[in-house]
């Protein structure tokens, strides 16, 4: 039996990318550090829509 594997999507609007991941010397984001040396990261995205909500919905659908 094969073991499943667990998806995890943090959407955070409004997060500049050099603010986390250990980027900027004054924030510290250690669990979000630890998720992206565990998991995957998608360092470049295109949205679909200026809006978030209409991003979120087409990422889950």
């Amino acid at each position: 039996m094969k073991a499943t594997k667990n998806v995890l999507f943090i959407l955070i609007d409004c997060l500049r990318a050099d603010m986390c991941f250990g980027e900027d010397r004054f924030v510290k984001t250690p669990t979000i550090d630890s998720l992206k040396e565990k998991g995957t990261s998608f360092t470049q995205a295109i949205a679909v829509a200026a809006r978030t909500e209409a991003t979120v919905a087409s990422m889950l659908t």
